[in-house]
């Protein structure tokens, strides 16, 4: 009798479930420009806000999330622009969410994570066309972004369990802006 060999074989096929992912959101915007209130013309303010919701239903959708789809985010912004000047500051927010599934780098059951992040932004400008009444100027920007220093961050399943961290700090530029 010859000797037989036995081989387990496991074959597998990828396919899309049919259960649904329902992402529902409100979005409220609200721009005010103050001149009817400041006796110097040109202030304002304008503010966005987003929130979400996520739910799955059908076969398939136990698990089903919306990766990096945050529950809230906002945006704010102050601003004075008049005369060929601009100066505004800007705050953005956005919740903590989940960014990927779990079993990234070989870590059974932990999925990503990202912190809530907040920013502060400076952006002016000064349009030398209108300043000066010269048609065909430039515009000169400076810009500072990130005034805050803030710091973004992704951790594995627990908050402690930090994966990335990246720290751009503050950055300013300075720019021309011309039409051809």
């Amino acid at each position: 009798m010859s000797p037989t060999s036995v081989a387990t074989v496991v074959m597998q096929r990828a396919r899309n479930a049919s259960g649904k992912l329902n992402i529902r959101g409100l979005e409220l915007g609200w721009v005010q420009p103050l001149d009817k209130w400041l006796p110097i013309r040109g202030f304002g303010f304008s503010n966005n806000t987003t929130f979400t919701n996520h739910s799955a239903s059908g076969e398939g959708s136990q698990g089903f999330i919306a990766l990096g789809v945050p529950k809230k985010t906002n945006s704010f912004t102050a601003y004075f622009q008049q005369h060929g000047y601009s100066l505004r500051l800007s705050h953005s927010y956005s919740d903590g969410s989940q960014v990927a599934t779990a079993n990234q780098n070989g870590i059974t059951a932990a999925a990503l994570f990202v912190d809530p992040y907040k920013q502060l932004d400076l952006p002016s400008s000064v349009d030398l066309d209108t300043v000066f009444d010269k048609q065909g100027w430039p515009t000169l920007t400076f810009d500072v972004v990130n005034l805050g220093r803030s710091s973004q961050r992704t951790y594995f399943q627990f908050s402690n369990a930090t994966f990335t961290e990246y720290t751009p700090g503050r950055t300013f530029n300075i720019g021309l802006r011309a039409k051809f």
